[in-house]
């Protein structure tokens, strides 16, 4: 797919290089263009929005300045993943802990660090990407494939993984989240679109 012609102005997305992932009695090759054609549709997007076609009025660069409303998805969908090293263990581990009874007003270490995840995550995230497929080749066991294997870990009540489910269908943002400002770029692809379809 990353070589349609609409799409070819667009750099490759890059992994590690010689990744190699088992697919039963076969090996899978995850190189650059695999892992582009797996992910297309952020190619896509970037491509249109690199694309100046003057004839047809379309400028991609402007349209997404002015018309896109995009955010960080490091900041805003995959924080718990930032403060753990991207490592679902122990994001497990940390929002499988018990919560402090109530009139304990001591917490160890580790459940303010699960404190803290749950706050930041619900307070200023617009969503949790809980990933699951090849995401898990490259971090090893993400939090979504642990949630999925040990059924309801994810809300038991009285752990900060129930807390945080419950906040997130209960609470609302005092700050909502605010979309990034897109610097002037110059399009990589200049030309009619339609002469490419």
């Amino acid at each position: 797919m990353h070589k349609h012609p609409l799409l070819t102005h667009v750099p490759l997305m890059t992994v590690p290089s010689n990744f190699v992932m088992e697919r039963g009695e076969e090996e899978l090759v995850v190189d650059d263009s695999f892992m582009t054609d797996y992910a297309i549709q952020i190619q896509a997007i970037g491509a249109a929005a690199r694309w100046l076609d003057v004839e047809d009025g379309w400028d991609g660069p402007k349209y997404l300045r002015e018309k896109s409303w995009l955010i960080d998805m490091l900041e805003h969908a995959f924080l718990p993943d930032q403060m753990t090293g991207w490592n679902g263990k122990r994001q497990f581990e940390l929002l499988s802990l018990k919560m402090p009874q109530p009139l304990e007003s001591w917490e160890s270490e580790e459940q303010k660090r699960a404190r803290e995840m749950v706050e930041r995550t619900v307070g200023g995230c617009w969503c949790l990407k809980l990933a699951h497929g090849i995401s898990g080749k490259f971090f090893d066991d993400t939090l979504g494939m642990l949630w999925r294997r040990y059924d309801g870990s994810d809300c038991v009540e009285g752990t900060y993984a129930g807390w945080m489910r419950w906040a997130e269908v209960s609470c609302k943002q005092d700050n909502p989240t605010k979309p990034m400002e897109m610097p002037v770029f110059e399009p990589t692809m200049v030309g009619r679109l339609a002469d490419h379809l």
